[in-house]
């Protein structure tokens, strides 16, 4: 097995990250992509591309359900 220790390291960066320790500054953009998210999904939920997507995965019919934004 190739183990490449750059990917542990920013495993083991990840798994112990604080966001109470963030940056100020982090903490705001975060506020801000996530708001730009929930924005861009609410405005696209009937655009016509969203609704071609969905027919097709209806059309692949599983059993397992997933959910995402504006389901």
């Amino acid at each position: 097995m190739n183990h490449n220790p750059t990917l542990f390291k920013l495993v083991d960066l990840a798994h112990d990250y604080q966001l109470a320790n963030a940056p100020p500054i982090v903490t705001a953009r975060m506020r801000n992509l996530l708001l730009d998210t929930l924005g861009c999904s609410i405005a696209g939920r009937h655009h016509d591309a969203v609704q071609k997507v969905s027919i097709a995965a209806q059309a692949l019919g599983t059993d397992a359900q997933a959910m995402g934004l504006g389901s």
